[in-house]
């Protein structure tokens, strides 16, 4: 081999270490840090939940000129319930909820819209909706220990209980042209006798499942490096008012 031809493998091993594709395998370590950094962004929460809610009564008054209501006449609706929570790269929240939801209402006169009064049913309403709701919520950051945020979700509910029906029977102090309460048909008690004057109740059919439709608004503070509370109210096919608290990681 001559020296020219020597020479010349030695150029070409050169340019062949110096390409650019051998160039393009070099690994900074700070990308490494960076993306390392990125992933350390997302975290998980898992809160428990406690809320007051009540259905308002403007939606029930769309349907019925008498009607009872959540919290009357000493009756208390809580709803309880778990969510877990991934946040991710600080910028929004996807939730998987589950709550139970005591609906229920003290019975009472219920009068359609439009029906005469004396078609007034004495009502008992006890139900529960038991819902597994999907949100997602987006976060402000006012500074490492607040955030206010907003958020919305659907999924299905499941109803747990029964509404049922009496209708007073005629010629019973409970059944009067012109009222859907005349006197003498409800008790000291507050209740009339529901076997002397009405007819056996009639269970009303209401879906076994429902979709739900979820609005949040709410506040987060982070208490402690691992410790989350919560204040937030919304609506959930019935109006809520609750706190939660867990852990983050």
């Amino acid at each position: 081999m001559s020296k020219i031809s020597g020479f010349a493998i030695l150029l070409a091993l050169i340019g062949v270490s110096y390409s650019p594709d051998a160039h393009a395998q070099y690994v900074d370590k700070d990308d490494l840090a960076r993306f390392d950094s990125e992933l350390d962004r997302d975290s998980f929460m898992a809160t428990a939940r406690f809320r007051a809610v009540m259905v308002p009564p403007f939606l029930l008054g769309l349907a019925f000129d008498e009607h009872a209501n959540n919290w009357q006449d000493g009756t208390t609706n809580f709803a309880y319930g778990v969510e877990f929570s991934w946040r991710r790269n600080q910028d929004f929240e996807i939730g998987l909820a589950i709550d139970y939801a005591d609906l229920s209402m003290p019975g009472q006169f219920w009068l359609a819209s439009d029906d005469p009064p004396d078609d007034a049913d004495w009502t008992t309403v006890d139900i529960g909706l038991l819902s597994l709701v999907l949100s997602s919520y987006w976060f402000w950051d006012v500074n490492e220990w607040f955030s206010p945020y907003i958020g919305g979700g659907i999924g299905p509910a499941l109803v747990i209980g029964e509404v049922n029906k009496y209708n007073p029977r005629p010629g019973t102090p409970c059944r009067s042209a012109g009222t859907y309460n005349p006197p003498g048909c409800v008790g000291e008690n507050g209740e009339p006798d529901l076997e002397a004057y009405f007819d056996p109740a009639e269970k009303e059919n209401i879906p076994p499942v429902l979709p739900v439709l979820n609005l949040t608004l709410g506040a987060r503070f982070n208490i402690s490096k691992h410790g989350v509370l919560k204040l937030e109210f919304g609506f959930q096919n019935y109006l809520f008012a609750g706190i939660a608290a867990g852990g983050q990681w």
